[in-house]
Formats: structure tokens, C-alpha cells, sequence
């Protein structure tokens, strides 16, 4: 492990980008925990978003970064038909996981998205201004600002749709395979 004492969790580590993001600390071997909850995967830890968050988080000691990477529908038309869901676990819970991290000195690393943007002008710089259109870019904006009012360290990282090309990631190219077929 890294010489410092200081730990990293992932939220979201069983999926697609928290995944890659886990094994990729691990690998440069840094002190990284990471959570699932749905998708079970070696090495993870069992938090639902939707319990207690502040026990799950006390049990992890020397945090310095939370990598927020969790959504119950990164899937812009699932996120629509279950709006209310979606808008409790991606917006209110993580509000309280980012007041956790503003109260503990913790750093928040929010994945979110371009989806912030309306998509007419592409190639967009983090001071664009943001104009969501669908709910899944209006929940993430509104993370986004929760965050900047805060007036805490964080980072941002708005990620484009991610594909892979392994058959089971449920990414932009595999979607696509599987509606075609």
C-alpha cells in the first residue's frame, strides 16, 4: 500500500467507470475501498445508498476521498419512467454523503455527466453554461451545484457516454448490440 494514511472509497465500485476506477487504484496501490450493491463483485463492500449512510461511511477510518460513482439509473429512459427513485438515490442521498464528506475534511469526487449540457454546441468547457434537457442531466446539474455551494475541496469529472467492449458491461456499444439483435 501508499505510504500515507489516507483511504480512498469509491461508491459505485461494481460499476462500468467505478469498476475500472477501483482496479486501476489497486493497481497503482493505493489504500482504496469501494462499495456495491446490486452487482456483488469480489473485494466490495454491501452499502445501499438508501440506509443508514453516515454508519456505512464512520466504519471506513482516514478517508480523504469519497468517489462518488453510484446512480440507480445511469439509463436516461429508466431514470425518466422512475423519476421519483432516481431523484430520491442520485440527488437527496447523495447530498447527505456530500455533507458527510463537508463535515469529516473528506474530498467529494463527483462522477457526473455531460448530460448537463443541452448538446448543441458539443466540445464544451467546465464553465459553459449547462442546460440540461432530459432528468438524468437535471439531477446531475443539480449535484453540481449542491457541491459548488458547499464551498468545500471537490472535484468534478463530467463523463460523455463510456462504452467498452466486453458483451456484459452495459455500455454504449453492448446497448446497442443487444436492442439490435
Amino acid at each position: 500500500m501508499r505510504q500515507n494514511n489516507h483511504n480512498i472509497l469509491i461508491i459505485g465500485a461494481s460499476g462500468y467507470i467505478g469498476s475500472n476506477l477501483f482496479h486501476y487504484l489497486k493497481k497503482k496501490k493505493y489504500n482504496v475501498y469501494g462499495s456495491y450493491f446490486k452487482n456483488k463483485k469480489k473485494g466490495l463492500l454491501l452499502f445501499d445508498v438508501k440506509k443508514k449512510i453516515k454508519n456505512f461511511l464512520r466504519t471506513k477510518k482516514n478517508l480523504r476521498y469519497i468517489v462518488l460513482a453510484h446512480a440507480i439509473n445511469a439509463n436516461l429512459d429508466k431514470t425518466k419512467k422512475k423519476l421519483k427513485n432516481s431523484y430520491f438515490v442520485n440527488f437527496e442521498r447523495t447530498k447527505e454523503i456530500i455533507n458527510y464528506c463537508s463535515e469529516n475534511g473528506i474530498i467529494p469526487v463527483y462522477i457526473s455527466s455531460d448530460a448537463v449540457f443541452d448538446g448543441q454546441k458539443g466540445n464544451y468547457k467546465e464553465n459553459d453554461l449547462k442546460k440540461p434537457i432530459n432528468n438524468y442531466g437535471k439531477i446531475k446539474d443539480k449535484v453540481e451545484k449542491y457541491i459548488l455551494k458547499k464551498n468545500q475541496k471537490y472535484l468534478i469529472v463530467r463523463m460523455s457516454k463510456v462504452f467498452g467492449l466486453d458483451l456484459s458491461d452495459d455500455t454504449l456499444m453492448t446497448q446497442l448490440l443487444k436492442k439490435m439483435k
